[in-house]
């Protein structure tokens, strides 16, 4: 595209000068007058494709597109001033080519081309019934299915993510015991029934996420999709949080989000509940969550400073010791 505008303008010119060779400068000038308009207006169909992604709402991928637009634009505007200020300028001090000789390979392959162009326009269907035969062979392949390809990234992967959506904080502990309760399932396990080949898990105080390589796909007795179908079948219940398959990592892009905004975090968090309960009566959605039940829980203290001196403690003693029970796990 950008060398395009230069081609155009350099053709142009030495056609030219091939007609007047005893005036460089002013068929140069009579070159990139005749085709100046069409570069420009060429220039200007691919400049308008990119211009209205700088202009409207802005959201995380039209700022990110608008840089590339940006550069696209410029670049493309650098190249019609080139192609119409510096080309003609050294195209205009630069000896015309030689006409080739009757033999050669350009003068022969010029000669064929001439010859193939006064067939096409003579024979008009022909040319037509050529060009649709050439499609049909193109797309024979994919009707006679010769060639397979699959329109779900998800179900090709053999890499499965599966956070484990804690909420709140809790003991490392009791983490490690979710994810061995977890890890214990015996589709988990590996084994060619499962088509799972490993399983490692990073897991915190507030997070844990799992993820399980499945075997090679020349291998695999299971699709993707049907391991995921196995393991959500027999996944137990955590009471620390929500496991589920985090399919964006994965280019499934069969999930979707629903944002909500206001003034009040209390009000939203009532109604993203209220909106979780009414699409888990939908039929067809699953694995619904919502990002309020993420949160850490929160624990204010006001502390009597009298009392705190006169007992001889400090808000540090207080602290801790309110850490520690915190901390402590909930009686089953």
């Amino acid at each position: 595209m950008l060398v395009d505008n230069a081609v155009v303008v350099t053709e142009s010119v030495f056609r030219h000068r091939s007609m007047d060779p005893e005036h460089p400068f002013e068929a140069t000038y009579n070159g990139v007058k005749e085709v100046g308009m069409a570069v420009i207006a060429g220039t200007a169909t691919t400049i308008i494709v990119f211009l209205p992604i700088m202009f409207g709402i802005k959201t995380d991928i039209t700022v990110f597109l608008t840089h590339v637009a940006v550069t696209i634009i410029v670049a493309l505007l650098a190249s019609l001033l080139i192609a119409q200020t510096l080309v003609p300028m050294l195209a205009a001090r630069i000896s015309a080519p030689p006409t080739p000789k009757e033999g050669a390979l350009i003068s022969r392959l010029s000669g064929r081309y001439v010859r193939s162009l006064k067939w096409i326009l003579v024979h008009p269907w022909k040319t037509f019934g050529g060009i649709l035969l050439v499609c049909v062979i193109g797309v024979m392949p994919l009707v006679l299915q010769l060639v397979k390809f699959d329109a779900f990234p998800q179900d090709s992967g053999r890499r499965l993510y599966m956070p484990y959506r804690i909420e709140g904080q809790h003991p490392l502990e009791r983490v490690e015991s979710a994810v061995n309760e977890i890890e214990r399932d015996p589709v988990c396990e590996r084994g060619k029934k499962s088509d799972i080949r490993s399983v490692y898990t990073y897991f915190n105080k507030g997070s844990a996420s799992s993820t399980i390589l499945l075997t090679e796909d020349d291998d695999a007795t299971l699709s993707t999709s049907q391991v995921i179908e196995k393991i959500r079948a027999n996944m137990p219940v955590l009471a620390i949080g929500k496991p589920s398959f985090e399919f964006d990592q994965q280019g499934g892009g069969d999930g979707f989000s629903v944002q909500i905004s206001g003034d009040s975090t209390s009000r939203l968090n009532e109604l993203a509940a209220d909106i979780t309960r009414i699409l888990s009566g939908v039929e067809g959605l699953r694995d619904l969550r919502t990002d309020a039940e993420t949160a850490d829980r929160e624990v204010r203290v006001s502390i009597d400073r009298s009392r705190l001196l006169a007992a001889g403690l400090t808000t540090a003693a207080i602290a801790d010791a309110i850490s520690v029970c915190h901390a402590r796990p909930e009686p089953a």
